[in-house]
């Protein structure tokens, strides 16, 4: 569950996670482990259940087998799990008999009501939407930057809902593109930021949306 101290927190795991996902990065992650990152503050989507907001922090590790990336995925779920709050949480259990896959845990996030729509729209309200992607790292700052903008969003008083996600470079976009599977122009980023707020036709939230 989300609150400003925890969001800060997950940032700052976030920018490490990002300095650190290229080959020649000090400490390189193993390009075995992938990340995502999304903050949804509340949502109604007309429906009797009003979400609260919450930090979703996805992380997969493709084999625990080696040494590193397991060494690697420990050390910032380690880190994720002295932050988190008293939500149900699925760490998964490493003896190949407990694991819940992440397409399970994500499936009531992402496609099913009430988290969106009969549709299959994270809100059915008009959004204005912002879209970011760097092959830089994250710079001093970014943290208590972005944490006090998506704070002020959380306790939005002009029915302004955000969504903000944030996709990390490394992992199976490098791993890909250094084995030829892919040709996609991003796979080299280090950040891909998704900045959406959904708001009614009024005026103030308009207005309270641009700002």
């Amino acid at each position: 569950l989300y609150n400003e101290a925890t969001m800060k927190g997950m940032l700052s795991i976030l920018q490490d996670y990002v300095n650190r996902c290229q080959d020649g990065d000090e400490k390189a992650v193993s390009p075995k482990i992938d990340l995502m990152m999304t903050l949804d503050t509340k949502n109604d989507n007309a429906t009797p259940i009003i979400k609260p907001s919450v930090i979703v922090f996805e992380m997969v590790c493709m084999d625990r087998d080696d040494p590193q990336a397991a060494k690697d995925f420990d050390e910032f779920l380690g880190r994720f799990k002295k932050l988190r709050g008293w939500f149900p949480h699925w760490d998964g259990k490493w003896d190949g008999i407990h694991h819940l896959p992440m397409s399970k845990i994500s499936l009531g996030f992402t496609r099913q009501a009430p988290a969106v729509t009969k549709e299959g729209r994270e809100n059915v309200r008009p959004y204005n939407k912002t879209t970011y992607g760097s092959n830089s790292p994250l710079k001093n700052g970014f943290v208590e930057a972005y944490g006090n903008l998506l704070d002020r969003l959380a306790h939005d008083k002009h029915d302004v809902h955000c969504v903000f996600q944030v996709g990390v470079g490394g992992g199976a976009q490098r791993r890909n593109g250094v084995a030829g599977k892919s040709a996609i122009s991003h796979r080299n980023a280090r950040t891909m930021i998704v900045f959406d707020l959904f708001r009614p036709e009024t005026k103030e939230s308009i207005a309270a949306a641009v700002e």
